[in-house]
């Protein structure tokens, strides 16, 4: 083998181990990666489980307190009307659109916009 030749191969085999441990440092960090996102998924999974919980408790909670409350729950409707509860517990309602309203003694005040 000419001295040629085994220069060559010496450079390629140089460059051989140079391309083999930049692979082995490609497989570590994508490795560590791999990882790394194993544990998020299962973070995130955990926190998906403790977010569906929460929403049954307060699910529960709500049915609950429905069921020892007398009064319904407000309806939504779409309407340029605004309801009022007086003090006496009768709803009225007054045109929304009037630049002077009326001045109120109510409790509790529910109003919806007309939809887009």
């Amino acid at each position: 083998m000419s001295e040629f030749s085994q220069l060559r191969l010496g450079r390629e085999l140089e460059e051989s181990k140079r391309t083999i441990a930049q692979l082995k440092q490609q497989l570590a960090a994508t490795e560590q990666l791999l990882q790394q996102e194993r544990v998020a998924r299962e973070y995130a999974e955990r926190a998906a489980q403790q977010a569906a919980n929460a929403a049954e408790v307060a699910a529960r909670a709500a049915v609950e307190a429905s069921r020892h409350h007398s009064m319904p729950a407000p309806v939504v409707v779409q309407s340029d009307k605004l309801f009022t509860r007086t003090e006496s517990g009768d709803c009225e309602m007054e045109d929304v659109s009037d630049p002077q309203p009326r001045s109120r003694d109510h409790v509790v005040t529910v109003a919806s916009a007309p939809m887009p």
